[in-house]
């Protein structure tokens, strides 16, 4: 937008991919880091935990990735895909 082009002109969002690391995430679920923490904030405004982050990514996408499963016991691969 800053550089005068409309992207919505000629493009179309068709997918939303999210990777969920499903042998961390319950452990960057309840961390209660912020990311500034990590440092990944965009900047030093950014109040925002990792857990937010987290929830906004999985909620907007329609399509989930959950990756390093290998890592985890079949119930607790169960729960996360719950």
């Amino acid at each position: 937008e800053s550089m005068g082009i409309d992207l919505s002109k000629s493009c179309r969002l068709d997918t939303m991919v999210t990777v969920v690391d499903g042998y961390n995430f319950w452990q960057d679920f309840t961390s209660g880091e912020t990311l500034i923490d990590r440092m990944q904030a965009t900047d030093a405004a950014d109040g925002r935990e990792v857990v937010d982050l987290l929830i906004d990514q999985i909620e907007f996408a329609n399509v989930i990735l959950l990756n390093k499963i290998d890592l985890m016991d079949a119930d607790a691969v169960a729960e996360l895909k719950a």
